[in-house]
């Protein structure tokens, strides 16, 4: 079993609580995908062992990636975090959405390997707070 896995079955569901920095200083990556990328998403992604591969590919080179619960979308998030100062993707954090877990880190993974080619900084585009 791919070490990504084992930690999403360890969370059970629950969302663990951290000291985060302020996200003030980040600039998010959070692009909508068209319905012919969606289509090739599900299609490179219908193999859970390349997902989990790429998502162990990517803690293996220095990201850190993160869940949570998106209560306003009822929907989960998918974060893809760069942690150090070598990465060309510092100071952004890369965001997907799903209807569940899997679904969230395969638009992330989607978004980071297919679109983007590991590189994000110039996808850039700023969430609207409804609030």
């Amino acid at each position: 079993m791919c070490a990504c896995f084992a930690v999403l079955l360890t969370l059970g569901g629950k969302v663990a609580k951290s000291k985060a920095k302020a996200f003030s200083d980040v600039k998010w990556v959070n692009i909508d995908l068209t319905s012919k990328q969606g289509d090739h998403m599900r299609e490179l992604y219908s193999d859970l062992e390349k997902l989990l591969s790429d998502c162990q590919n990517l803690v293996e080179t220095g990201y850190k990636v993160t869940f949570s619960a998106d209560t306003y979308n009822e929907c989960f998030s998918c974060y893809i975090i760069p942690v150090g100062d070598e990465h060309p993707n510092k100071g952004h954090i890369l965001s997907a959405r799903g209807s569940d877990v899997l679904k969230a880190l395969r638009g992330a993974m989607y978004r980071h390997y297919a679109l983007f080619d590991g590189v994000w900084t110039d996808h850039e585009r700023q969430t609207i707070d409804p609030d």
